[in-house]
């Protein structure tokens, strides 16, 4: 294959690999009933395709969508081949996106597209294994449940239902914040910024509002979200730092980052700004649903978010940052979350760096 330079990403730009491998699925979709994407200098046991070849034709039942060979990645896949397409078309509409995780979506398209497949996913969720096409993990549960969908295939079911996270909250267990030191060219106070990543004491007393106190835990008092404000923030039941700049309103080259102690392996990096939607303190019995709105809204913070800017990754060490940094994307919004591409983490990592590329619309609420 000898693309022109004309259908990849601008220099500099990611992008490149989604539309390569849009090429391969493109051109090998003719050229077989099944694809299967395997690393380069992986070695096939003898008899491991007749192996797999077998196993696919046990299955029976209604056509098969895919078989996993593997946990993670997007290799050792087992594809029908009239699926391609769609892949492909998918990768080139998020090019910046890691293959695997896009993997997903395009056998979501397929199901939705399949009335058969949709009418069996039901009977396997109550379960009966009478029908061919189900899916399974034994090992470990999904991380992401979809809500709210609508489908208007027969026998499409949605199983999950919000009330269930009134009694079950959301933790963060897939971060593990290894121990690092924060630091930035910005104004505002890094010691917030250092509880904020590892709930460390500030070096001086937090104000909570109408009062202070030596940590942001110690603001509620038992009163609260009303009793956490100014230098603390009311985020998942608990009274949190918060680290706000005014700085990068009028500055272009701004970054706030963490230097670890040690070297590690980042799989993932999760990023929030801006505020929280404040809890409910009225009943909204008895009060008109504009009333029960406002008593929910969120505070002024609340639309704050990173525009415009950027994520480094850094190794060696050289005075109070890294020797040298290498780009990993670019990032905006309120809620940032980067995955290793591939599943393969960034090795050796001894800073993580947010950098600013102009000017921000609104100071910053990390």
């Amino acid at each position: 294959l000898d693309p022109p330079a004309g259908l990849y990403p601008p220099a500099g730009e990611p992008g490149t690999v989604n539309v390569d491998l849009a090429l391969l699925l493109r051109y090998a979709q003719p050229l077989a009933e099944s694809f299967l994407h395997l690393e380069p200098g992986c070695e096939m046991q003898v008899g491991w395709l007749e192996t797999l070849r077998r196993y696919v034709d046990n299955l029976g039942g209604p056509p098969w969508l895919s078989v996993l060979l593997s946990r993670d990645g997007f290799d050792r896949k087992l594809f029908r081949s009239e699926q391609l397409t769609q892949y492909a078309e998918i990768l080139l509409m998020f090019p910046n996106e890691p293959p695997d995780a896009l993997l997903w979506i395009a056998l979501d398209t397929v199901v939705d597209a399949m009335p058969y497949a949709a009418a069996v996913v039901p009977q396997v969720a109550r379960g009966s294994r009478s029908g061919g096409v189900f899916f399974e993990f034994v090992e470990a549960s999904a991380l992401i449940d979809h809500l709210g969908d609508i489908s208007s295939l027969q026998g499409k079911i949605q199983r999950a239902e919000e009330t269930y996270f009134k009694s079950n909250p959301i933790t963060e267990t897939l971060f593990d914040n290894p121990p690092g030191r924060m630091r930035s060219n910005l104004d505002g106070r890094v010691d917030m910024l250092q509880s904020l990543y590892d709930q460390s004491a500030p070096l001086q007393e937090v104000t909570c509002g109408g009062h202070s106190s030596p940590t942001c835990a110690g603001c509620p008092q038992g009163h609260g979200a009303s009793w956490c404000n100014v230098d603390c923030m009311w985020s998942s039941g608990d009274c949190s730092a918060v680290f706000r700049s005014t700085m990068v309103t009028s500055m272009s080259s701004g970054f706030v980052e963490l230097v670890l102690d040690e070297p590690r392996d980042v799989h993932l990096v999760y990023l929030r700004f801006g505020a929280q939607l404040l809890p409910v303190e009225a009943d909204c019995e008895g009060l008109s649903k504009a009333e029960c709105r406002k008593a929910g809204a969120p505070n002024e913070d609340f639309e704050h978010l990173l525009d415009d800017a950027e994520l480094y990754f850094g190794r060696g060490v050289d005075g109070e940052g890294c020797a040298s940094y290498a780009r990993a994307r670019g990032i905006s919004g309120r809620e940032v979350f980067w995955r290793s591409p591939g599943s393969r983490p960034e090795t050796q990592v001894r800073c993580i760096r947010v950098a600013t590329r102009r000017p921000q619309q609104k100071p910053m609420v990390f």
